[in-house]
Formats: structure tokens, sequence, C-alpha cells
């Protein structure tokens, strides 16, 4: 699995906000089937619809927006 340090930059990277404290659903997504080409997806699905929403941070809610039109969204109910 991808290292919690390595996530936390990847999410950085990505400008995701607060990213420290979603590192559990991070964790979850990486570990699916696929591994870190799902976060990376995820994320840069994230970041794009944060952009054509206007925003110059992603946040949590871009994220959960964009898993919600997949078959991860179950993970976001584990993270509450």
């Amino acid at each position: 699995y991808t290292p919690r340090g390595d996530l936390l930059r990847i999410a950085n990277a990505f400008n995701l906000q607060n990213a420290d404290k979603h590192l559990p659903l991070l964790e979850r997504l990486s570990r699916e089937r696929g591994r870190i080409r799902v976060l990376f997806n995820l994320l840069q699905k994230s970041k794009r619809r944060a952009e054509h929403e206007g925003s110059k941070q992603l946040r949590i809610g871009h994220l959960r927006a964009v898993l919600e039109a997949t078959s991860l969204a179950g993970l976001i109910k584990e993270e509450e």
C-alpha cells in the first residue's frame, strides 16, 4: 500500500484543503482495486470539478461529489 506520507504529498500536490484530516478516506481509496491510480483519477476529476466551479482550492466536497458518481460511493459513508 502507498505510505501515508506519500498520500499526503499527493493530496497536497492537488491542493486538497485539510488533506491530513481526510487521510483515512485517501487511504481507503488508495487500497481499492487499481490502487494509487484510483486515487489519482479521482483527485484529477475533483480538481477539474473545483476549477469548473471557479474554486482555487480543492475541497473534500469536490471529491465526495465525484465519488458519489462511482461504485466507490459507499466509502463516503464510512468516513462520516
